[in-house]
C-alpha cells in the first residue's frame, strides 16, 4: 500500500494547499507502520525527532543513541553513539541538531556530541534513577532533569559547574515533565503523587529549601471507588501553546486539563496517603500523597480519554496534530491510540509492539509518527490512502479492554448509536469523508 505522497499532494493543489488537510481525521484514521527501524539491541525507551523532521533520536536498554531515519532499503544511521551509560537509557532529548542530552537508570546525565559520537559532559547530582528531560530550542545551553529520587534540576552548560540547580523537591518519585517553546518558563511533572504538578521557573530558585515550593496550579481527576486502588502518573505533556496538559494515569484515562483557566479552581479529595516505595513498587501499590504542594488551586480535567491499558510501564502520554488537536497514547495491547478533542478514538491500531507501546513522537513537519516499546526497533507511522478503515477496526483494538484499563469498553460500544460519529472518518468540515482525497 503506497504512502501519502506529501510533496505530489502540494503540487497538485498548488503551495497554498492548507497545511492542516495533512493532520485531517481522514489522514490520521489511515495510519499504518510504513517503516521499522531496527537500529537497537535493546527496549527503546525515548525517541525524539529532530527540529527539520529528518532525523529520529533514539534511546535504548543497548545503553546507546541512534540517530536514524527510515529509507528505502532498510534505516539511514546518522550516528550510533555509546554513551557511557552503565544502565538503561530512558530519556534522550536533542539541544541542538548536532548535540544531545540523555539521562539513565544509572543516574546519570551526559552530553553528546552527535557528529563526534562521544560524551562531553556528565552530571551526577541526582540519586536516583533519571526518567525525563526537558529542553528548549529557543535556549539550547539550558535543560531540566526529573528523577525518582524526586527532584526537578536546571542545567546551564554555560556554566562550570559540575551539578544543577535544584528547582523543586517531592516527597516522591517523578517519572515525567514537560515544558513548551512558547511558554518556556512553565514546566510539568508527574509521578507518584495526586496530582500534575505546573511549576512557573520565574518563581523558583529563591528559597533555600525546594521542599517548600508550591506548584502554580496542581491537576488531577477523581475516579470512582473501585478504581482508586492507585494514583501515579507515568506521563505528561504540554501543547505547543502552553494552553493545555495531558496527564497519564496509571490504570486510569489520559486527562486533558485546560491550563488558560487556572482562576476556577476547583476542589479535588484524594483517599489515601501511601508509604514510599521503589519504582517498581509504584507500579503495583498506591502511591504516596506529596503534603509538600498542598495549598496549590486544583483543578478538574476538562476531557477525559479512554479505550487503552495502562498497568504494565512508564507509559507517554502525547499531543499530535498540526495544532495538538489530538491526543495519543500506547497501550499494553501493542496498540497506538489517538483520540480527537471530543475524546473519540479516531486512530487504533495493532501490532505496534510485541508487548506495549510506550514511546510517541510526531514529526514536526508532517503527520509521521514515530513509536517504541519493549522491541528493538522504532516504528514510523505514515497514513496510506489505500487502508481500509472501519468502526470494527477500532472495536477490534479496543475490545479486550476492561474497567481496569481507565474506562469501560462498553461505553465506548454503547456510543455506536448514540454517536456515529466517535469511530468514523471525518473529513475537516464535519462530514463523512469514506475516500481519501489525497496523493
Amino acid at each position: 500500500m503506497p504512502p501519502v505522497r506529501l510533496v505530489d499532494s502540494r503540487r497538485r493543489f498548488g503551495r497554498h494547499f492548507p497545511r492542516d488537510a495533512l493532520y485531517s481525521e481522514s489522514l490520521v484514521a489511515r495510519l499504518q507502520i510504513d517503516s521499522i527501524c531496527e537500529v537497537h539491541q535493546g527496549c527503546v525507551n525515548s525517541l525524539a525527532y529532530s527540529s527539520t523532521g529528518e532525523w529520529i533520536l533514539s534511546g535504548s536498554d543497548d545503553l546507546r543513541l541512534v540517530l536514524s531515519k527510515p529509507g528505502l532499503k532498510g534505516p539511514v544511521i546518522g550516528a550510533k553513539v555509546k554513551t557511557g551509560h552503565t544502565a538503561n537509557i530512558f530519556c534522550a532529548r536533542f539541544l541542538t541538531d548536532r548535540s544531545a542530552v540523555s539521562s539513565s537508570r544509572d543516574t546519570q546525565i551526559r552530553v553528546v556530541d552527535l557528529e563526534r559520537a562521544t560524551a562531553t559532559r556528565v552530571f551526577a547530582d541526582h540519586r536516583k534513577a533519571v526518567q525525563k528531560l526537558t529542553t528548549d530550542s529557543s535556549c539550547p545551553s539550558v535543560f531540566r532533569s526529573c528523577a525518582e529520587d524526586g527532584t526537578c534540576r536546571e542545567y546551564d552548560l554555560r556554566e562550570s559547574a559540575s551539578s544543577g540547580t535544584k528547582l523543586v523537591a517531592w516527597d516522591a518519585q517523578m517519572f515525567s515533565m514537560a515544558s513548551t517553546a512558547a511558554r518556556p518558563e512553565l514546566f510539568v511533572i508527574g509521578g507518584e503523587q495526586d496530582a500534575v504538578c505546573l511549576y512557573d521557573r520565574r518563581k523558583l530558585g529563591t528559597r533555600k529549601d525546594p521542599m517548600h515550593v508550591r506548584p502554580l496550579a496542581q491537576f488531577a481527576f477523581g475516579r470512582p471507588p473501585r478504581l482508586r486502588q492507585r494514583q501515579v502518573v507515568t506521563g505528561v505533556d504540554m501543547s505547543r501553546d502552553g494552553r493545555r496538559i495531558v496527564g497519564s494515569y496509571m490504570s486510569g484515562p489520559l486527562c486533558i486539563f485546560d491550563v488558560s483557566e487556572l482562576d476556577e479552581a476547583t476542589p479535588v479529595q484524594f483517599p489515601f496517603a501511601p508509604a514510599k516505595r521503589t519504582a517498581s513498587e509504584a507500579l503495583e501499590s498506591p502511591p504516596r500523597r506529596d503534603t509538600a504542594n498542598s495549598g496549590a488551586s486544583m483543578h478538574q480535567p476538562a476531557m477525559t480519554c479512554v479505550g487503552h491499558i495502562n498497568t504494565r510501564t512508564i507509559k507517554e502520554g502525547r499531543f499530535v496534530g498540526m495544532n495538538d488537536q489530538y491526543v495519543a497514547s500506547g497501550s499494553d495491547n501493542r496498540s497506538l491510540i489517538i483520540w480527537n478533542r471530543q475524546g473519540s478514538i479516531v486512530f487504533a491500531g495493532s501490532e505496534a509492539d510485541c508487548m506495549t507501546v510506550n514511546c510517541i513522537s510526531q514529526s514536526p513537519i508532517c503527520p509521521d509518527i514515530a513509536t517504541s516499546g519493549l522491541d528493538n526497533d522504532v516504528k514510523v507511522w505514515r497514513p496510506h490512502r489505500d487502508k481500509p478503515v472501519g468502526k470494527n477496526d477500532v472495536l477490534r483494538c479496543v475490545g479486550n479492554l476492561s474497567l481496569d484499563s481507565g474506562g469501560s469498553v462498553s461505553e465506548l460500544m454503547d456510543s455506536e448509536s448514540s454517536e456515529e460519529g466517535s469511530f468514523s472518518v471525518f473529513s475537516s468540515d464535519g462530514e463523512s469523508s469514506p475516500e481519501f482525497v489525497l496523493g
